[in-house]
């Protein structure tokens, strides 16, 4: 990762102080937050710099802060809100929920949220319930386990797949046990690469010790290193060449790349799919769904070889949500809309960056985009203004822009009135239009020339 000059990073911190200027009312929550929640808020990705936002809440494609300012949203709640903020069909489900059905109990919305899933994913003889995104994995790493009677799950770095032990190990290829996971954890998780051919993946599978292989089928980090389908193919044939289960973690493609996720758009056909998020309709929770031969290991309650439990695992009241969302989308009409609206805005700022000579380019599948910016003080690479190149711009390379730059990207654009994830980029929805675009790129184009004349971004 590029280390930024001391004058570079005092210029930057002059645009989170602008940042600081124009939220006093997150300020203060952010101080009160501090004396109950650790770090002010529950999530680490939420804690962005210098305070993160707090909000009030949203409707269509924009959100609304503490201080009153809106914005056009590319977060969206966690990239589950594909239909928007306060869609009328999820928001009557709710409304009609009936809290006397308790939620630690069996109950007909789940199976009619199950059944949805189902339809949708002819890979998914059986469904189960979880509690996150995080549980998921858990759940199927435990069940690929079960299932081969090996211990090691072969993963890919920069893919994430959850906080718990497990998936922390080998996010990053090479880097030391993260903090707080038992050192004895890493020899279950090897960490295989994604960079050049995939020779070394055959052998790892052929060695005969892997109970499991997950992938994020977007590309790493929500697709910020995209996959391309035809070696999603090829992992896939290579798991089954070997009689390795096959876990296809589509936490956020699912739902979002078409109704039926990535694997329906390829004929995918994994061991095991993991959802949450739109499955989710937005509320908490994710589910495992795949080949009976595996999932049965949970269908003998407590006498199950493989144990599964979660208090609120299919909880009405997110049941009620999912299944109103499912049916909102589950022609793929939002999805084709929300893609188009991807498109042109790629499209749109890498010609702004073209147009302002600035070494970056937006990028990303389906209805998701990035944006790499170069640092003037990197290394000089040969991009092009405006036209991704995965050749001169490698996947470690994405995935490291100087975390300084990448909140100041953050900041300058909460200035201007467009909230992403921390991640340079986000999601869209079916209901982003040609305002919210118009305010996006008039936004990046203030925060573009900032950064361009601090000496910040490479120009060409």
């Amino acid at each position: 990762m590029t280390q930024l000059s001391s004058t570079s990073l005092a210029s930057l911190d002059e645009m989170k102080c602008d940042y600081l200027r124009k939220h006093p009312a997150s300020q203060a929550m952010y101080e009160r937050a501090r004396k109950t929640l650790a770090g002010g808020t529950s999530h680490n990705y939420r804690a962005s710099v210098p305070i993160p936002l707090y909000w009030q809440g949203g409707q269509g494609a924009r959100m609304r802060d503490v201080d009153g300012l809106e914005y056009v949203d590319y977060a969206l709640n966690g990239a589950s809100a594909i239909i928007g903020h306060g869609d009328p069909r999820v928001l009557e489900a709710i409304a009609s929920y009936d809290p006397r059905l308790g939620g630690a109990t069996n109950n007909e919305l789940e199976v009619i949220w199950a059944e949805r899933i189902k339809k949708l994913y002819p890979s998914a003889d059986l469904v189960r319930f979880t509690g996150s995104g995080s549980d998921s994995t858990t759940l199927a790493f435990r069940l690929v386990r079960g299932y081969s009677g090996k211990d090691r799950i072969l993963r890919f770095g920069r893919a994430y797949h959850g906080w718990h032990d497990h998936s922390a190990i080998g996010y990053l290829e090479g880097a030391p046990i993260p903090c707080g996971v038992p050192a004895s954890q890493g020899d279950l998780i090897v960490t295989a690469s994604l960079d050049g051919d995939l020779e070394a993946v055959r052998q790892r599978l052929a060695g005969g010790d892997i109970a499991g292989m997950i992938v994020e089928p977007s590309g790493a980090g929500m697709g910020m290193n995209p996959l391309s389908h035809d070696r999603l193919l090829e992992l896939r044939a290579l798991a089954r060449a070997e009689n390795v289960p096959f876990i296809c973690d589509e936490n956020v493609t699912g739902f979002r790349w078409s109704p039926g996720g990535i694997q329906a758009l390829l004929n995918l056909d994994p061991d095991l799919t993991l959802l949450g998020k739109i499955a989710t309709g937005g509320f908490p929770g994710s589910a495992v769904a795949g080949k009976a031969a595996i999932m049965d290991q949970l269908a003998h309650g407590v006498r199950s070889p493989v144990s599964h439990s979660g208090t609120y695992n299919g909880h009405p009241v997110v049941a009620t949500a999912a299944i109103a969302m499912i049916d909102a989308i589950s022609d793929g009409e939002p999805q084709r809309r929300a893609e188009a609206f991807a498109t042109d805005l790629k499209s749109e700022l890498n010609k702004l960056m073209a147009a302002l000579s600035i070494a970056g380019f937006a990028y990303g599948p389906s209805s998701t985009y990035w944006v790499y910016l170069h640092p003037n003080e990197a290394d000089p690479l040969a991009v092009v203004p405006g036209r991704p190149d995965y050749d001169a711009v490698s996947p470690s390379i994405l995935s490291n822009a100087p975390l300084e730059m990448v909140e100041a990207l953050y900041c300058g654009l909460c200035n201007n009135g467009v909230f992403n994830t921390i991640f340079n980029g986000g999601f869209t929805s079916s209901v982003h239009g040609p305002s919210e675009l118009d305010q996006t790129v008039s936004a990046y184009a203030a925060v573009l020339r900032e950064l361009r004349d601090r000496g910040i971004v490479a120009t060409v």
